[in-house]
Formats: C-alpha cells, sequence, structure tokens
C-alpha cells in the first residue's frame, strides 16, 4: 500500500510566505538599527582614541598639557597642538552650508545656536575621515578651574544623519584628565561629574543626551554606559 505525503495547499503556503514577511518586517529594521549603533560606537571609540594619542604625541613637544595655552581660539588650539597629528585636511562651515549640509539635535531641530558649530568655524577632515569642527573664539573658558578646550565631532564626516547622538558628538581636551566627553555647563567646572540619569534628564542648556534636547552629552552616556548604546538611549 502506498503512502503518499500531504502536500501544502496553495492558501497555507500563502499564509506561510505572509508570516515569514511579518518577522522580517519586523526583526529587519531593529537588526538594522542595532547595527547602525554598534557602527557608531565604533567610530566614536575610533576618534576617541586618535584624539587621545594626538595628545599625547603633542605632549612631547609641547610638554604637560597643564602648562599649554587655553587663552588660544580653539581654532589656533588645534592648529597649534593636533593639526600635525591628525588632520588630513580642512574647509569652513560655511562652505559646508553652501552644499546644504545641515547639523541637528537629538531632538531633530536644526542646531542653530552651538558657537562651535557657526558659519565662522571651520571643519577640520581626520585621516581617519571623522571631523573635528573648531571656532576661531575660545570655547571652553580660560579660568584655572576651566583648562580645556571643546569640539563637536562627526564620526563619519558628511554622511548624513548629522546629528547628535548618532553621528555628531562633544569631546573636551581637559587639561589634567586628557580626552573627555562634554558632560558640563558654561557655569560649572570641568571637575563637576554627573550621574547617569542628569546626563540624560539635567541640563540648563538643553545638552542632555534625550530626545527633547540637544544631544550634547550623547557620548559621555555612551562612555559611561562602558561603550554601548542601552534601550534608553535617544537614537
Amino acid at each position: 500500500m502506498f503512502n503518499f505525503k500531504k502536500a501544502f495547499t496553495l492558501s497555507e503556503t500563502l499564509i506561510a510566505l505572509t508570516v515569514i514577511g511579518v518577522v522580517a518586517a519586523i526583526t529587519v529594521p531593529n537588526i538594522m538599527i542595532q547595527n547602525q549603533k554598534e557602527q557608531a560606537v565604533v567610530r566614536l571609540k575610533k576618534v576617541y582614541s586618535e584624539f587621545s594619542q594626538a595628545t599625547t604625541m603633542a605632549k612631547t613637544t609641547y610638554g604637560d598639557s597643564t602648562t599649554w595655552d587655553y587663552t588660544l581660539s580653539n581654532t589656533e588650539f588645534f592648529r597649534k597642538y593636533f593639526y600635525p597629528y591628525i588632520t588630513l585636511s580642512s574647509q569652513s562651515i560655511q562652505d559646508a552650508k553652501k552644499d546644504n549640509i545641515y547639523y541637528y539635535q537629538t531632538s531633530g531641530a536644526v542646531e542653530s545656536s552651538l558657537l562651535i558649530m557657526r558659519a565662522q568655524g571651520e571643519i577640520i577632515e581626520l585621516i581617519s575621515g571623522s571631523q573635528i569642527f573648531t571656532y576661531p573664539l575660545n570655547y571652553g573658558g580660560t579660568g584655572s578651574e576651566y583648562l580645556r578646550k571643546c569640539y563637536a565631532i562627526d564620526v563619519n564626516g558628511y554622511k548624513k544623519p548629522n546629528r547628535f547622538g548618532r553621528d555628531l558628538f562633544m569631546m573636551c581636551l581637559d587639561s589634567e584628565r586628557g580626552i573627555v566627553p562634554h558632560a558640563w555647563n558654561d557655569n560649572e567646572p570641568s571637575t563637576v561629574k554627573k550621574t547617569r540619569e542628569q546626563l540624560k534628564k539635567s541640563s540648563s542648556y538643553s545638552y542632555q543626551c534625550s530626545r527633547k534636547a540637544r544631544g550634547m552629552w550623547c557620548a559621555a552616556l555612551i562612555m559611561k554606559d562602558g561603550w554601548k548604546i542601552k534601550d534608553d538611549y535617544p537614537w
């Protein structure tokens, strides 16, 4: 006696394909987002390392960073102490904006008030392809408690989204601690340390890393979380 295996009907096959399609529609975007997050962290760590190595090399020429000239503008400071070690080329922010390149807060709004992102600034391209933004005025303070210089960093150059917390971050050279993520207000010394919740929710200038803010503290949040982007991160 013959034993025939039952085949799927057309309707059953269509239902199976529909289920597979729904599952794929849910999982594939999540996988892509997770991959984007991982790439952002990898690039941020690379720039952090690149910046730290340049600081170490500059110390061999100019001595300890506590003795550097913090009265220089951000642009002058970068050109004197870092430019020879990590720079490939540069152009003005104004030229970039002529090409319709704009920069955004974590909230999605155009970032127009941050001093270092204004048209008079300069975009310095690093050998890695990342970019550092400098400004011809002093950004970071010159008092004894403000021996630091802060820079915006775009970890994937002109590629989109050009958004704080995604590919755009803030880092500072602190005279005593080296390269650190931006995590202070203009009326606080750089030694102030914020909790994870403060980095997400507390800022006089909307610097916090949240979906309703500007996102200057997102690098600090990533580093505090062990170089990871957690589920509550404003991606």
